[in-house]
C-alpha cells in the first residue's frame, strides 16, 4: 500500500504516519529527511531553511513510489506534487487557533505562523 500523508505545518501529519507505519507495517519517508538527503533544493543564506525545488521533489518521489510497494511518505510540500502511483491521500487538517497554538510552541516566527495559519 502507497499512501501520501500531507497538511499544513504542525497539524499532525508526523504523529498520524507514525501511528499508520507503525500498524500497517510500512516505511515511513518523511519529506525533510528525504530532502536532505537527496540534497534537493538549497539553504537560503538569511534564514537557513531549505528552499526546494517542487519539481524534482516530484520527481524523486515518483521514482520512490514506482520502486516501492508498502510506503508512507509524510510532508507539507508534497500537496503540491502530483504523486503516482498512491492508493489513498490524507489531508490533515486543524482549526486556526489550535494550529497558531501549536507553532508558537514549536518558536515559529509570527510571519510564518501567520502563512500556515491564514
Amino acid at each position: 500500500m502507497r499512501l501520501i500523508v500531507t497538511g499544513t505545518p504542525g497539524a499532525g501529519k508526523t504523529t498520524i504516519a507514525r501511528k499508520l507505519a507503525k500498524k500497517l507495517k510500512l516505511e515511513l519517508v518523511n519529506e525533510k529527511e528525504f530532502v536532505e538527503k537527496k540534497k534537493i533544493g538549497r539553504k537560503d543564506r538569511k534564514s537557513g531553511e531549505r528552499i526546494v525545488g517542487l519539481k524534482r521533489l516530484t520527481t524523486e518521489l515518483n521514482k520512490l513510489l514506482k520502486r516501492k510497494k508498502n510506503v508512507i511518505i509524510e510532508g507539507h510540500l508534497i500537496s503540491e506534487c502530483k504523486l503516482r502511483p498512491a492508493d489513498a491521500v490524507i489531508m490533515v487538517r486543524l482549526s486556526p487557533d489550535r494550529l497558531e497554538f501549536r507553532l508558537q510552541k514549536r518558536n515559529y516566527s509570527e510571519v510564518k505562523i501567520q502563512d500556515n495559519v491564514l
